[in-house]
């Protein structure tokens, strides 16, 4: 053999070997069985394939320090703040990098949410996340420190009490699990109507305040029925205007009121923005 044809073999031994390496490592930490007659030339080298780009994605995560990475606001724990929050800490989540350089939003995510016409589809980042298995040792880790993001954010707050059953596993998953049943679950969802009924019912307007404008009380009705929607609930479009119409007390008001009641088809916010300015200021004054 000449010098360049045994250098190659010699690279190419030292890379299959490396790749044999780093694929024993992998399901040794996922505590997976090894069995060396699968690891076929295939594997190998989409083996080698995956430590390229793991080592690629491992660069980036460098330049990105976890400290630069912005940490979302304490949780109140109403329900109304929860899905923004929700969004807030699940890209939290994504910037930052597991035991394993998979972002940490692998801990949470949801299986069956995603097709498998969709999963085909995903690439880099993405598809690391729905591979990373949810067991072995990477993922320990991983776990442990999501629960403690978890509760760093929710100490001191109403969903604090969420924590309590894994506080002892530091289940972080587990956690989370347990606040999508709280937040998102039935008794959440019967709250949340109840709650968007009765700004309906109960909400009035009489004059503009400093606190409270006309503006913001057709924003109320709006955010409610957009709610009932959300979870099914039928409203028809009459009561929507017999609802809206009953909470205004102001005497100025009784032409607008006749117009919209004159016009069931026509929703009584979207004819008062169409209102000019002036017309709006005079009445609502």
């Amino acid at each position: 053999l000449d010098r360049n044809t045994l250098a190659n073999i010699i690279i190419t031994t030292k890379m299959r070997f490396r790749a044999l390496r780093h694929w024993l490592q992998e399901r040794k930490m996922a505590h997976d069985n090894i069995n060396l007659a699968i690891f076929t030339n295939e594997i190998c080298d989409a083996t080698l394939d995956e430590m390229a780009k793991s080592s690629s994605f491992r660069g980036e995560s460098k330049r990105t320090s976890q400290k630069d990475v912005k940490q979302p606001e304490k949780i109140s724990g109403r329900v109304k703040s929860w899905k923004a929050w929700k969004a807030e800490f699940e890209s939290f989540l994504a910037q930052i990098n597991g035991a394993d350089g998979v972002p940490l939003s692998y801990i949470i995510r949801d299986d069956d949410e995603i097709t498998e016409d969709e999963y085909a589809l995903m690439e880099g980042q993405m598809r690391r996340i729905y591979d990373a298995p949810l067991q072995g040792d990477y993922y320990e880790r991983d776990n442990f420190q999501v629960f403690q993001k978890l509760r760093s954010l929710l100490t001191g707050g109403l969903a604090e009490t969420y924590l309590s059953d894994y506080e002892k596993t530091g289940d972080g998953r587990e956690a989370w699990q347990a606040l999508l049943t709280a937040f998102e679950g039935d008794d959440a969802k019967n709250a949340a109507i109840t709650s968007a009924r009765n700004d309906i019912r109960t909400s009035t307007w009489e004059r503009n305040s400093k606190n409270w404008t006309f503006d913001q009380y057709c924003l109320k009705h709006i955010r409610a029925h957009n709610i009932l929607k959300r979870y099914d609930v039928p409203v028809d479009e009459s009561t929507k205007v017999r609802e809206f119409i009953r909470g205004i007390h102001n005497s100025s008001f009784q032409s607008i009121k006749t117009t919209i009641l004159l016009n069931p088809e026509l929703k009584p916010w979207r004819f008062w923005q169409k209102l000019p300015t002036t017309r709006r200021t005079r009445w609502s004054g």
